[in-house]
């Protein structure tokens, strides 16, 4: 996990988790969190938390076996925290750790106050996914074609294709009070501000 992509920072990710997280210590040997239903971990309401390690080494664990080692400074447990899905893997303490975490609400909290961490995090979040999809591929778990279409979201052409699409588009005017999104629509386009206020 120590390859993190040039635009981490340990210290801008530090500044976030600090705004918002609780401070937790995890003896060596600790359940941080358990890729097990049943088992929450170490802060059991906080079974949906993000961490960032201060101190110590963390080694996430896939049905059973060794996958990585969360070092100080980095973040883990943050997509299924992020996605609101079951955990992928178990973190244990492999030694004596300091870590901040921070609950879906906090990363809410947090994220108001320092909205540009989502870029960083994203970041971060897809250069893992990548890494996922080689690693299954090269262990024989996931056939090339499989993997083809695990990573085409994150293919820089097809972003590239995606951003030039986006960008083709006509400019739309809204008139004051106009409806431009509606609660429980379909997320078809992003929209910019251009001018004027949005409630």
């Amino acid at each position: 996990m120590s390859d993190e992509p040039a635009t981490y920072d340990p210290r801008v990710a530090l500044q976030f988790f600090r705004s918002a997280g609780t401070l937790a210590e995890a003896p060596a040997g600790t359940l941080i969190f358990s890729d097990r239903p049943r088992r929450s971990g170490l802060l059991q309401r906080q079974s949906e938390a993000m961490y960032l390690l201060l101190k110590g080494e963390v080694e996430l664990r896939a049905r059973g076996r060794p996958i990585a080692t969360a070092q100080p400074g980095e973040i883990f447990g943050e997509l299924a925290a992020i996605a609101q899905a079951p955990r992928s893997a178990a973190a244990i303490a492999k030694t004596d750790c300091r870590l901040i975490a921070l609950s879906e609400r906090q990363f809410r909290e947090a994220l108001r106050r320092k909205p540009a961490f989502a870029l960083m995090l994203m970041s971060l979040m897809i250069r893992r996914l990548r890494a996922m999809v080689a690693s299954l591929e090269a262990a024989g778990e996931l056939d090339a074609d499989a993997a083809a279409l695990e990573g085409a979201a994150f293919n820089p052409r097809h972003l590239a294709e995606l951003a030039r699409g986006l960008s083709d588009d006509p400019m739309v005017h809204f008139e004051r009070r106009q409806t431009i999104v509606a609660s429980g629509q379909a997320g078809l386009r992003m929209y910019v501000l251009m001018e004027g206020r949005a409630l």
